[in-house]
């Protein structure tokens, strides 16, 4: 997958092809991206690659490992232009652009990724030309392994929305019409409510999902077998480029047994027929043993394009190959997204509610000394219990996650990273094994930890005219789109192997018979071959008409794709706007029941077991309105995580890729 890097002009700059930009305004046009897997740079812009007629190239590759320029493997408008080799200004022109880009902007994900193919590629012609010397090769010079890092969003192209990180920002400003605080507030003493991170927590909070995706990305299996489908691909691409005017060498060799003759068809001899008087006659016929080398050489001058079709269909099975890469690396990010926002929001919740547990223990003590005095009845008791209970019972589940959840952290990411250095665990969490209360003294409330105090912001998505122009950059879509091209060039292999060959062809034969004739015969012929089928049951008809309906099932899928793609884009942004509002209202709900349980306390304290009932309702309205924000939180999340897996990011947000 390209690293897309910064361009020096958002817009993509028009093709000419008449009249030559000059090298000032072409260097203002040219955007550069990096391809960390195929160890090269592309130069998208305007370049005068020469030849009669003069010819011009939209995009220039260079790969720092063969030292070679050359036009994108997609030159879509002048397909003579694909895999040929720039030579002159041109190849200096790109050579100097990637070197400066890389200079100017060395601070940048892309330029170090930039930096570190040309590393490897110098290692690794430095390991080749000590295999050629017949040198070993040392360990410290082994091959760098590439930096995993894919960029979502087109190179050299403006975000199609807003930032997600300019969006959280946005959220942390005052409150917008929904009325949500974004500052803790406190209606009890010493339970603190949920409100939003400021944004320097939660940009730390996000860095670490960053970190944690990449580490996830070096790690993966699914994503090093994409990176060896890849080689494979450039391979057969490259055995396709040399196989379109591949002169073909034998050396062939026939022995056996022969019926016929060799010479005159009689030969006289000077000996006498007994029985006639005249001379002796024989024939020259009979089965004979033979041995026949030669050497043939055929080049094939005209094969109706199949080979081109076939070089063609190479060439987009490396693009294919590449968006397979992009769709694993987008999946293994999915997978550690959904890890990292389940943990954030379980230990959200945990921290909020293990706030009013202090609270409630000592008026569960209270409530069962009022039971022992008969100052309450037995089923007052047992409401408070069943509160007691359902909060246990919830708090340990949710300790239980954290621990799981950090465990399949360490196992995906290989580092024990998912905590920020400012987190601690869970006060609940960690209280003494068998007990049902806090240890005395523990301080349940946690304002500085941003994972343990605040519920975390709910990051932005892209809108309808947004998602429009991202779908046709999905890896589905342009696979799908991969699929078309693909079964265009097999048709037109089928319909090739209808139409007449032509070869350059030489061979030379020599021919050993038995030892009754030593002369033998040659045979040596240079000339041209003509080839042209006539008829095989219309088998090659019928392949190509099967290659003509692939077509259209492949269109068809196509379709199909597109607008699934936009059916599920639009029920998911649809959805995240539900939850969203809905969040947005629960910040009022969840205050409402503070309200009411700082009523209840009150009332509990001035009237005594008359308001035990009231309070301990209150207590589980307050829980049960927690849950709902949990639930809903955790179901954000959940569906935007489903986005991004669509729209095929690899990042931490849909602006990141």
């Amino acid at each position: 997958m390209l690293v897309a890097a910064a361009p020096v002009l958002a817009a993509d700059p028009p093709r000419r092809a008449a009249k030559p930009s000059s090298p000032a305004t072409a260097a203002a046009l040219e955007k550069i991206r990096i391809n960390p897997d195929l160890d090269i740079c592309e130069v998208t812009g305007d370049f005068d690659i020469g030849g009669a007629p003069p010819r011009r190239a939209g995009a220039l590759v260079f790969n720092p490992r063969t030292d070679l320029v050359y036009t994108a493997l997609d030159a879509a408008s002048d397909p003579e232009l694909a895999s040929r080799v720039v030579e002159g200004p041109a190849r200096e022109r790109a050579i100097r652009a990637c070197t400066e880009f890389a200079t100017r902007n060395r601070n940048t994900v892309a330029a170090q990724a930039y930096q570190q193919s040309l590393r490897r590629a110098e290692t690794v012609m430095k390991a080749e030309r000590a295999r050629a010397a017949g040198q070993s090769v040392p360990v410290n010079d082994a091959a760098p392994v590439p930096a995993q890092l894919t960029a979502m969003l087109p190179a050299g192209g403006e975000p199609v929305g807003p930032s997600a990180r300019a969006a959280r920002s946005a959220a942390a400003a005052p409150p917008g019409p929904a009325g949500a605080p974004q500052a803790p507030e406190m209606l009890i003493p010493g339970v603190i409510l949920p409100g939003t991170p400021p944004p320097p927590a939660e940009e730390a909070i996000g860095e670490r999902l960053r970190q944690g995706i990449e580490e996830a990305l070096l790690r993966s299996p699914d994503v090093d077998a994409a990176r060896r489908e890849i080689v494979a691909a450039n391979h057969l691409y490259q055995a396709a480029i040399r196989d379109r005017l591949n002169p073909e060498i034998m050396l062939e060799v026939d022995g056996g047994m022969s019926q016929g003759r060799r010479g005159p068809a009689l030969q006289t001899s000077d000996d006498l027929d007994p029985a006639t008087g005249q001379r002796t006659q024989t024939t020259n016929a009979g089965v004979r043993g033979f041995v026949r080398p030669g050497v043939s050489l055929s080049l094939p001058v005209y094969d109706a394009g199949e080979r081109d079709a076939k070089k063609a269909i190479a060439g987009i099975e490396v693009e294919t190959t590449n968006l397979s890469l992009d769709d694993r690396r987008a999946e293994t990010a999915a997978i550690v997204r959904q890890l990292y926002y389940e943990w954030r929001v379980s230990r959200a919740y945990i921290g909020l509610i293990q706030q009013w547990r202090p609270l409630f223990d000592d008026w569960l003590q209270r409530i069962g000394k009022l039971q022992r005095a008969q100052f309450v009845t037995y089923q007052d008791l047992m409401l408070a219990n069943a509160v007691d209970e359902h909060y246990r019972e919830r708090m340990d589940a949710i300790c239980l996650d954290l621990e799981l959840r950090e465990k399949i952290w360490v196992q995906t990411v290989g580092a024990e990273t998912l905590r920020l250095a400012s987190d601690r665990a869970p006060a609940w969490c960690g209280r003494p094994k068998g007990s049902r209360a806090f240890p005395p003294g523990t301080p349940a409330a946690t304002l500085d930890d941003t994972t343990l105090s605040y519920w975390p912001i709910l990051p932005a998505y892209p809108g309808d005219p947004q998602l429009d122009a991202m779908i046709e950059r999905t890896p589905a879509v342009q696979i799908a789109q991969n699929d078309v091209r693909k079964q265009r060039e097999k048709l037109q292999v089928a319909e090739s192997q209808m139409l007449p060959r032509l070869f350059a062809e030489a061979h030379a034969r020599r021919t050993s018979p038995g030892l009754e004739n030593t002369l033998g015969d040659s045979d040596n012929f240079v000339g041209m071959r003509f080839a042209m089928p006539l008829f095989d049951n219309f088998v090659r008809s019928s392949r190509a008409q099967s290659e003509q309906a692939a077509i259209g099932a492949a269109e068809s899928r196509l379709i199909g794709v597109r607008e699934k793609m936009r059916r599920d884009l639009r029920l998911l942004t649809g959805e995240l706007a539900r939850l969203g509002n809905l969040q947005a209202s629960q910040f009022e709900t969840v205050r409402a029941a503070a309200i009411r349980l700082k009523n209840a306390k009150f009332r509990f304290e001035e009237l005594g077991s008359k308001e035990q009932k009231e309070l301990m309702l209150a207590n589980l309205d307050y829980l049960r309105t927690f849950e709902r924000s949990d639930d809903t939180i955790r179901q954000y999340f959940t569906v935007y995580n489903k986005l991004l897996r669509a729209l095929g990011a690899a990042g931490a947000d849909w602006s990141e890729g």
